[in-house]
């Protein structure tokens, strides 16, 4: 009996010391764990391995602010409309501004003489079309334009009056006028006389202008 006795207090001991082994076994392996149970990770910030960037090398990735910059503005070629950078075809339609141009520059139109006013009353036809088209980087204009016009006189305390017609076309810039007296007197016949003399340079020269500023659109 004594022997058993012996015998079981020695296991009770040895069950003691297996105890205290395996609660600090356990203790080390908690210590192991980060606070999601991932082994060998700390729960501070002292987990990572990589060192810091030194300041000075860190300045080099500040942020910085950005200046503002001017975007570069595409160089249209001559003669081609803002949006058309590239100078691809483009045409512009001319017909309107050449008719009001034509019409208010032959109203200004007088000759005179000695003892003939000739003044233009109206303006009784303006009709064609005129464009502009732009193609391989060069301008070109064409138009086709028929006018007639009415002139009054006085010759000798007489009112006379004509119609003047001429077309202007871009394959003959040399205009011909065809003139005709409306009243059939002296009187007319002297005022148509003066138009045959001094109408035609008279015109040409307003054409010439017209179609120095015709290429300006």
């Amino acid at each position: 009996v004594l022997i058993g006795l012996l015998r079981n207090k020695r296991f009770f001991e040895m069950s003691d010391d297996t105890k205290d082994t395996t609660i600090n076994e356990e203790e080390d392996v908690l210590d192991d764990l980060g606070p999601n149970g991932d082994k060998n990770k700390p729960s501070d910030s002292r987990y990572y391995f990589f060192k810091s960037t030194p300041k000075e090398e860190a300045v080099k990735y500040m942020p910085k602010k950005l200046e503002a910059s001017v975007t570069p503005t595409a160089t249209n070629p001559d003669g081609a409309s803002a949006w058309n950078a590239a100078g691809t075809w483009e045409e512009k339609d001319l017909g309107k501004w050449a008719q009001d141009t034509l019409k208010e520059r032959l109203l200004k139109l007088t000759l005179n003489s000695s003892d003939i006013a000739i003044h233009v009353s109206e303006v009784t036809k303006v009709e064609g079309d005129a464009s502009m088209v732009f193609t391989r980087g060069k301008r070109k204009y064409g138009y086709d334009l028929q006018i007639i016009f009415l002139y009054k006189a006085t010759v000798d305390d007489e009112d006379v009056e004509g119609t003047i017609e001429f077309a202007l076309e871009d394959s003959e810039p040399d205009i011909s006028l065809k003139i005709k007296n409306r009243t059939d007197t002296p009187a007319g016949e002297s005022a148509k006389q003066l138009f045959k003399k001094k109408g035609p340079d008279a015109v040409q020269e307003l054409v010439d202008e017209f179609l120095v500023d015709l290429r300006k659109q």
